[in-house]
This record gives structure tokens, sequence and C-alpha cells, in this order.
């Protein structure tokens, strides 16, 4: 899978939009929150972000570092797409989408008509309270 293919994976995920910022970066970002970001300057990094568990894992691999600016937020860099398997790091692009999305305000990923799991819990234990 090539750089191109991760960017078209990253356009398939539902409610994603995509603008450059920076002058030199293509920001993909679901509710108006980044989830990752691939530089047009060097076609071979990229960046998303990823859970506290696997930010550790995935940084201890040649060619994954922790990503400039953002690694207090989890975000690792791609340096060396051949790091990991073509179908991980499609993957990781989704699980990054999900990670944004189920941080998203209730009231946006409702607007988006994203269901996340930090609603649906929110729902279970309303419901699970007024049952008592």
């Amino acid at each position: 899978m090539s750089k191109n293919a991760f960017i078209e994976h990253c356009r398939a995920l539902p409610h994603v939009t995509e603008d450059i910022k920076w002058k030199k970066d293509l920001v993909f970002s679901v509710g108006q929150k980044m989830f990752a970001v691939f530089n047009l300057d060097d076609v071979t990094q990229f960046s998303f972000k990823s859970t506290p568990a696997m930010f550790g894992t995935l940084t201890a691999i040649a060619g994954i570092v922790p990503a400039p600016y953002a690694a207090r937020f989890n975000w690792v860099l791609v340096t060396t797409p051949k790091a990991l398997s073509q179908k991980m790091l499609k993957t990781l692009l989704t699980e990054s989408y999900e990670l944004v999305a189920a941080g998203l305000p209730a009231k946006v990923g409702k607007e988006l008509g994203l269901e996340t799991q930090q609603s649906q819990s929110r729902r279970s234990t309303m419901t699970q309270r007024s049952k008592k």
C-alpha cells in the first residue's frame, strides 16, 4: 500500500474532512479534530494518534518516533512506512480515527451521526441508574 493508499483510506472513513495546515501538511479530521497528518514535503512521513499503551509499543519500533509537538497527546510519527506492515498501518489509522471520534462531545457526535463508545457508555450508566 502506497502513501496514496493510506490517504485514500483516511478519505474513505465516515464524516472525514481534510485540509492543508501549516502550508505543508495534509490533515484529516473528524468533528474538526485531527486524527492523521501527512507531510506533503516528504511523502514517507505521516503521523496519527494512538492509545497510551500503543504509543510506547510503537515508538519502540525503528522508524516510528514520538510526533514533534504532539507526543504528549500520544501521537506518533512514522518516518519509515516499512516499519510496520501496510495492513497494520491501515488498522492504526482507523484506530486513530475511532479514538478521536470517541472523544468528540456528544452533541458533535450526534450531529455527525456517530455513535461513540463514550456516549454509549453514558447511556448505559444512566439506564442502570434509572432502574434502581
